[in-house]
């Protein structure tokens, strides 16, 4: 073989690998759209300390310790459509919804391993309907290893298109809510959770969250 003949099998075969490690690079380890899971999680009444886990095993909800979430209006569960605000509707259809929860309620997905992929992304939307008060708070973090990581801690009004924190259903901010996408990248390790604790006390403050990946 001559070196020009050599020299295009590298390239060959250096094209070949350079692609397969990119297709790896983008393999889905983990993701939840709420597909087909319309009202699964919590409704009120419901006692302190109390844990639902997903028919398909893939996340969790864990009451407030103490209090719980008193009324049957109240919820942390899947939903198709926002309660309380007529006809607006949830901009990617099923996604996981807090009303008025009480205490803080933490939903976390089930513990995913990572040890076969050199580094993990992570990413999931986060979004609000309503008017949310400085009492309020939507904290995303992620567990590695054990050790625990907040990525963003949200109070008061976080998807509002216009601005005006308006508490009225005609608001742009809660007619055509913002998805709001956080992520964390590069993380390495064996095991991962991902985390999003939501505390709000009122039937009209609704975060939710939604298209929750994990990519090696």
């Amino acid at each position: 073989m001559n070196s020009r003949h050599l020299r295009t099998c590298i390239l060959l075969v250096s094209g070949l690998l350079f692609t397969m490690a990119s297709l790896k690079a983008q393999t889905t380890i983990y993701s939840e759209d709420f597909s087909g899971q319309l009202l699964q999680g919590f409704t009120g009444p419901v006692a302190g300390g109390q844990t639902f886990t997903s028919p398909n095993g893939k996340w969790s909800i864990n009451s407030d310790p103490t209090q719980g979430i008193f009324d049957a209006n109240d919820h942390a569960r899947v939903e198709d459509n926002v309660v309380g605000f007529g006809s607006t509707t949830l901009p990617t259809g099923l996604a996981f919804q807090f009303r008025d929860v009480d205490e803080p309620a933490t939903w976390r997905t089930q513990v995913i391993d990572i040890s076969n992929y050199a580094t993990v992304n992570l990413s999931l939307d986060i979004f609000e309907i309503g008017s949310l008060e400085s009492s309020d708070s939507t904290v995303v973090a992620y567990i590695l290893d054990g050790v625990r990581t907040v990525i963003s801690f949200r109070t008061d009004d976080y998807s509002d298109a216009d601005g005006t924190g308006s508490s009225s259903s005609s608001d742009p901010g809660n007619v055509n809510p913002i998805i709001i996408s956080e992520t964390a990248t590069g993380l390495s390790g064996s095991t991962l959770q991902i985390e999003v604790v939501v505390d709000v006390n009122s039937s009209s403050e609704l975060p939710h969250i939604d298209n929750v990946s994990v990519v090696g």
